[in-house]
């Protein structure tokens, strides 16, 4: 049996920049569907599991997404049967997609390859997920038809670019090199066995359809075009990797390390500043913080133009996700509700003590006390902003209270009245932060709002410090 494909595909991967992964891996996972791609990439790890020393554990999955009646369990008998044949562990799950499809709204290519990649990982973890590589039968073609199906709607240089070699330091594409009718040849000369999915002819699926009638046609221009995809997506993969690398200098310390979070804040200058094609990835990163759906190009266009701009507004992104841009921060939220109604008493607090008052109505705590270094937040890191506020405490007038703004709040300032609505819009709060601010108050109207400035004969001087101050202190909730 000739290895000349096999030898090919390990070729394929120095250029590939996948081979070095298996000296560090303890374990190579095969997604194993069965087809010809999957069925060559199988044997290709057999022939490298009984030919090089030490070379990782091999085992697969087989991914049943129960979409073709008995054709889906004919296909799972025959990857059990095969894996059995060449001493392959397999584990098998199945997932009904078109109930998936149903509650989720998702077409089968898309949730098929969501629930594939999650029992991938699932597989990955059982094995203790460190040094486990998870191999995918995606091939040249594949690549083709993925760079004209994001052009198609609407991309950028990373759509463009294609299948990636590697993602996310444990997926590997060996088979990316070769085409299809190449992979179905060294499959069959050599004896390898596979079965065909019916559904790969029905071009009711976008991909097939590019399959079929796109692709045929733009090799007809360039027979060799599935070799000058991959070629174009290593070019756009450097230049995409070189504005992240930016992109991330300029707004990482503001995202969460790992994970996702209710919302993320960053100052509006700190995006402004940065070249257009450096924004849009910062941009893409400031959402992929609050939600993992992926943003299109025209989305991403839109949120751009906002913070180009000298004016504010929002965006409202899939997953209750929205981007908004005031004239200082620029905020992407989350399922972030809308603030309840709110309004209560305060005491003042006496020399070296400090009082807290917790709204949740509003998503936020005020601490009030005489003394700076009275004030100690509890647990600061579950709050995402605080702003500190020092009050003349002789110009305060009877009872203190807190409540939302009102039609019609004014505050009085520099000898004159000023109304409290153009003064947050003015200062650049946020507006989904507007309905969360309280509004402080005397018996003599207006004494201050967090983050603008307070009540004109209440503002604190540095004569004042020693005996004559209040400090309020308001801290957001980081999940607002």
């Amino acid at each position: 049996m000739s290895n000349d494909a096999f030898l090919k595909i390990r070729s394929d991967g120095d250029m590939l920049g996948i081979s070095g992964f298996y000296a560090e891996a303890k374990h190579v996972i095969v997604g194993f569907s069965g087809g010809a791609d999957s069925s060559l990439l199988l044997s290709y790890f057999v022939y490298l599991r009984d030919s090089v020393k030490d070379f990782p554990k091999v085992s697969a999955v087989h991914v049943n997404h129960m979409l073709r009646g008995e054709e889906s369990y004919n296909d799972e008998e025959f990857c059990r049967d095969r894996c059995e044949s060449l001493g392959i562990p397999l584990k098998v799950s199945r997932i009904d997609i078109p109930r998936l499809m149903e509650e989720s709204g998702l077409g089968a290519e898309e949730c098929g390859r969501n629930e594939r990649y999650k029992a991938f990982a699932a597989a990955a973890d059982e094995l203790g997920g460190d040094g486990v590589l998870i191999a995918t039968a995606h091939n040249a073609d594949d690549n083709l038809e993925t760079v004209l199906f994001n052009l198609a709607r609407g991309t950028g240089a990373s759509g463009l670019s294609g299948i990636p070699p590697v993602r996310g330091g444990n997926v590997i594409r060996p088979l990316l090199g070769m085409g299809s009718a190449e992979i179905r040849d060294a499959c069959r000369s050599m004896n390898i066995p596979f079965v065909i999915d019916r559904t790969n002819t029905d071009e009711e699926y976008t991909r097939n359809f590019i399959r079929h009638s796109v692709a045929p046609l733009l090799k007809k221009v360039n027979p060799a075009a599935a070799d000058s995809a991959l070629r174009a997506g290593v070019t756009l993969r450097e230049d995409e990797e070189f504005f992240r690398r930016a992109a991330k200098d300029a707004v990482g310390k503001y995202l969460p390390e790992c994970g996702h979070v209710k919302s993320v804040e960053i100052p509006r200058d700190v995006l402004s500043s940065l070249a257009p094609p450096v924004l849009s990835r910062a941009i893409i990163m400031t959402v992929s913080a609050v939600t993992d759906i992926a943003m299109s190009a025209a989305q991403v266009q839109r949120c751009r133009r906002l913070v180009a701009d000298v004016g504010t507004g929002m965006v409202s992104l899939p997953d209750k996700v929205t981007f908004e841009v005031s004239k200082n921060f620029v905020t992407a939220a989350r399922d972030v509700s809308a603030a309840g109604e709110f309004s209560f008493r305060v005491e003042l607090p006496k020399r070296g003590e400090c009082l807290k008052y917790s709204c949740p109505e509003g998503g936020f705590d005020l601490y009030l006390a005489r003394s700076e270094t009275d004030i100690v937040p509890e647990r600061e890191n579950i709050y995402k902003l605080s702003i500190n506020t020092a009050v003349r405490f002789d110009t305060i007038y009877g009872r203190v209270f807190v409540r939302q703004r009102l039609p019609g709040d004014t505050l009085f300032l520099g000898g004159h009245t000023r109304k409290l609505k153009k003064m947050i819009c003015d200062y650049g709060i946020p507006e989904s932060r507007r309905d969360r601010l309280p509004v402080i108050c005397d018996d003599d109207g207006v004494l201050l709002v967090p983050g603008l400035p307070v009540r004109g004969p209440a503002y604190a001087r540095e004569c004042d410090m020693d005996e004559n101050v209040l400090y309020v202190l308001y801290c957001l909730y980081e999940h607002f």
